[in-house]
């Protein structure tokens, strides 16, 4: 055989080689994966709302996480409608979350996590979350924070109290 044609052999092998393994890590390592069997659900209400957290292990993954959701309905209503899904790393146990969720009065409750902070004011209907954009000492902005605790004010209402 001749040296070119040996080398186009390497080239073309080496070439398919790394296509194969690209694509075996795409799969392998694709972000996030996806939702698979429910491992938790936890469920509370009010007079005039309710909220349920459900825990989704996360399959198709390497190294694969959880999906946590979470969906508000009203108390006479069975038609979930959902406000926040997120991805953990790791399939914890709800309680975290149920801790981090609190009602206010009948029309008002907020959840927080590591990185934001949802609030209804009109019993479940509509949701806001509040992504922190907080300065650091060198002026440019932080896009995240860890929202260590968040507290009622002397009024009765949500404040955001964050911690990095």
């Amino acid at each position: 055989m001749k040296p070119k044609h040996i080398v186009l052999i390497i080239v073309v092998g080496f070439s398919c080689l790394l296509a194969y393994s690209h694509y075996q890590l795409s799969r392998s390592f694709r972000f996030p994966g996806e939702r698979g069997k429910i491992y938790e659900t936890w469920e509370t209400t009010n007079n005039n709302f309710k909220v349920k957290i459900t825990a989704y292990y996360e399959v198709g993954i390497y190294m694969p996480g959880a999906f946590f959701v979470c969906e508000s309905a009203s108390v006479s209503s069975n038609e979930w409608r959902e406000f926040k899904a997120f991805r953990g790393d790791d399939p914890v146990p709800i309680s975290y979350l149920n801790e981090r969720f609190r009602f206010i009065n009948d029309q008002t409750a907020y959840l927080y996590t590591a990185d934001d902070f949802s609030v209804t004011l009109n019993g479940g209907r509509n949701w806001s979350v509040w992504k922190p954009l907080l300065p650091q000492r060198d002026g440019k902005l932080v896009f995240w924070a860890f929202i260590g605790s968040a507290c009622r004010s002397r009024r009765n209402r949500a404040s955001k109290t964050c911690t990095l």
